[in-house]
């Protein structure tokens, strides 16, 4: 008898620990790019949430869909913006620094159809050489209101994966993707696009 109840202990145990390992893998996801693309750290205070961002990073965060109030500040706590309440609907971008992003469209599967799928075009970034595809930059009114609610697949901290593998080429031709970044960090991703 006492071995048994060792066992179901031990069992109850692993399964507790189990389900704590699967909640704490979970944490690394999020659905809101807490973006902070400028050169001064700053504190984020989202409802009574405070995240410490320093400059030039990012976090992913998890947010509950609905009203939530938002404060920005400086390193020495001076008030830079604050938002009485954002809406947020399934997550997206939260633009810390009021930088500039681009969303990079990417088709996968049969190539042939860019030409139909995508409306590809020459696409300028400052004072560097013009790049092609499909790209749109979020508007100033978009970023004007510090929370861009989520039309891209990818975010800032994810990747372009090299293959999809959620849809089948028999049935399916192609599939669109889209993705998010920084402007400043556009042309190196497409440049590493490139190379083989």
């Amino acid at each position: 008898m006492f071995d048994k109840e060792l066992i179901f202990m031990d069992l109850k145990f692993s399964s507790l620990f189990l389900i704590l390992a699967l909640s704490l893998l979970g944490c690394s996801s999020g659905n809101v790019d807490l973006d902070n693309a400028g050169d001064q750290d700053l504190t984020v205070q989202i409802d009574e949430l405070v995240f410490k961002v320093p400059a030039g990073s990012y976090k992913l965060i998890t947010l509950d869909p609905g009203r939530h109030s938002l404060t920005i500040k400086d390193a020495q706590g001076v008030v830079l913006d604050e938002k009485k309440t954002f809406n947020l609907i399934e997550g997206g971008l939260i633009n810390l620094s009021k930088s500039d992003y681009i969303v990079w469209t990417e088709l996968y599967g049969d190539l042939e159809l860019r030409k139909t799928k995508l409306n590809e075009e020459w696409f300028k970034i400052g004072d560097a050489s013009p790049i092609y595809g499909e790209f749109e930059r979020l508007r100033d009114a978009d970023l004007e209101r510090i929370y861009v609610e989520k039309r891209w697949d990818f975010g800032l901290s994810e990747n372009f994966p090299e293959t999809l593998t959620q849809f089948s080429p028999i049935e399916e031709k192609f599939v669109i993707r889209k993705k998010l970044f920084r402007e400043s960090e556009l042309l190196d991703a497409y440049s590493s696009q490139l190379k083989p």
